[in-house]
């Protein structure tokens, strides 16, 4: 017998076996399920994650720019303003 054939039948005595423990396949559903959910929560919170470094790397960016001149000297004539977020 082939692979294919041994796959069917071990996928044919699963369903069987679940048929009996219409629980056991509930709960399976609901891991599946939960899995996906926070697989999402984790790449939208990268995401997020992600966005707020750039921000922050071009905030420090202007800073240093504002505050240093172009031999890293402290610029005794700039100031920092800082914008108050929305």
């Amino acid at each position: 017998m082939g692979a294919m054939e041994e796959g069917g039948k071990v996928a044919t005595s699963v369903v069987d076996s679940l048929k009996g423990t219409p629980m056991v396949l509930a709960l399976l559903v609901i891991n599946a399920v939960f899995i996906g959910f926070l697989t999402y929560v984790a790449h939208t919170m990268s995401k997020k994650n992600q966005a707020d470094v750039i921000a922050n790397q071009e905030l420090i960016k202007q800073i240093l720019n504002t505050c240093f001149d172009k031999h890293g000297q402290i610029d005794e004539n700039r100031s920092v303003v800082f914008k108050e977020k929305p």
